[in-house]
């Protein structure tokens, strides 16, 4: 067994995950992060148990709210604060 094991992690250190929950809807789960440093960033945020990866570009202080649904196929979705999809 390895002697150490994350749910997520998220690059660069200045982008932070604030929320990691299931969606309102039940149907996945919702990732909140913002940039911390007052920098934009590029980042990049592994979820390796739920075999997903988000890059996203941040702007200084921006958050960002993600709907990863539980099906594998389909792609994870930039949503508002209310959880609905940015259109």
């Amino acid at each position: 067994m390895p002697q150490c094991d994350s749910f997520l992690e998220a690059k660069p250190e200045n982008v932070m995950v604030t929320v990691l929950k299931q969606a309102e809807d039940g149907n996945g789960f919702i990732v909140r992060a913002f940039e911390t440093a007052g920098a934009a960033a590029r980042a990049i945020i592994r979820l390796p148990k739920l075999e997903r990866t988000i890059e996203a570009n941040f702007g200084a202080h921006e958050i960002k709210t993600f709907l990863i649904p539980r099906d594998t196929a389909k792609a994870v979705i930039e949503t508002n604060l209310l959880e609905w999809p940015d259109e």
